[in-house]
């Protein structure tokens, strides 16, 4: 058994020790283990560590699983809409569409942003090296998570229609009376233009201002790192993982001014104008990918907070082994 250890091998004495070897109590000191007992104890939480690794591989599974086929559902419904546009017979329906999920993603985004917040603040409160490396790599999965979110609104909103110079009425010249008899209506493209330029410059405006106010708090968070860095009384452990933070926050600075480049540079993705029925039968095959994302996106965040749980207990493990082993090393046999 597993854990048999805890009782059989490990004496309680040997518990108190690796428990907490720098706590400071008023308590006597407890009794030095023997060198067998650390021994013993070294081989079952080697052994015990590897089959919480194990366990933890499983739901990284589960989680590459439920993430992959979130991807592959979201990617798909993406790629369509990013290639389409309204015509006169859908009127505003395929732009609309797209400022709706322009905002689903936004949400979506935002999510992950909150839980990237706990990455961080565990990563600020946490003395575990294996608890700090654990934690960097899930935030920079995160990371890369609400990039492509970003990546994916920015590409839907260069997918909306732009203003044309079209003609408001459209002059048409009879043959009768000499040719004086004129026509003039409203020209059609210049309605449907006006139409749907109206809701895509709302959708880009509103994605420009939360670039800029990303951007925004990146600056400032890039400030108070510089200042903190510039502090005399670092020490070296201290200095590297706040340069390691600020490269972070420049990389995505860097990013986002990328983004909004894209956004305001006047660029336009080709799209091909849909019917009515087309842009319906699609809202519909949204309605259910954005289901079933729901439910992935639930299934995934339950796994993540299953994985945290197992790593941080992997990581006091691990702590408490390399203690008992630099314990091994500092009592050698001859010493």
């Amino acid at each position: 058994m597993k854990t048999r250890f805890y009782s059989a091998v490990v004496a309680p004495v040997a518990v108190l020790f690796f428990s907490n070897l720098h706590a400071q109590t008023a308590e006597p000191a407890a009794a030095q283990p023997s060198r067998e007992d650390v021994e013993s104890y070294v081989k079952e939480m080697t052994h015990y560590i590897a089959g919480r690794e194990e366990r933890a591989t499983k739901i990284v599974n589960q989680i590459v699983e439920l993430d992959e086929s979130l991807k592959t559902e979201v990617t798909g419904v993406l790629t369509k809409l990013k290639s389409i546009t309204d015509s006169k017979d859908s009127k505003t329906k395929v732009t609309r569409i797209k400022r709706d999920v322009i905002e689903r993603i936004g949400k979506a985004a935002q999510y992950y942003a909150s839980e990237r917040a706990k990455l961080e603040e565990a990563l600020r409160v946490t003395r575990n090296d294996y608890k700090r490396e654990d934690l960097f790599k899930e935030r920079k999965q995160f990371d890369e998570k609400i990039d492509n979110m970003v990546n994916a609104v920015v590409d839907l909103a260069l997918s909306m229609d732009t203003h044309k110079d079209y003609e408001k009425y459209i002059y048409e010249h009879g043959s009768s009376f000499g040719g004086f008899d004129t026509t003039i209506r409203k020209n059609p493209d210049y309605d449907q233009n006006r139409r749907t330029t109206t809701q895509a410059d709302a959708a880009r405006k509103d994605v420009t201002q939360s670039i800029q106010q990303s951007l925004d708090r990146l600056k400032t968070k890039q400030r108070d790192l510089e200042q903190q860095i510039a502090n005399p009384k670092l020490d070296e452990k201290q200095a590297k993982n706040l340069e390691a933070e600020l490269d972070r926050i420049r990389t995505i600075r860097n990013e986002r001014l990328e983004q909004l480049y894209a956004l305001t540079s006047g660029e336009h993705k080709f799209t091909t104008p849909v019917s009515q029925r087309d842009a319906m039968q699609l809202e519909d095959v949204i309605e259910l990918v954005a289901a079933d994302a729901r439910r992935d996106m639930s299934n995934l965040f339950a796994r993540y907070r299953e994985l945290r749980a197992e790593r941080d207990a992997i990581a006091d493990q691990k702590a408490r082994l390399a203690r008992a082993q630099n314990w091994l090393k500092e009592h050698a046999e001859g010493k």
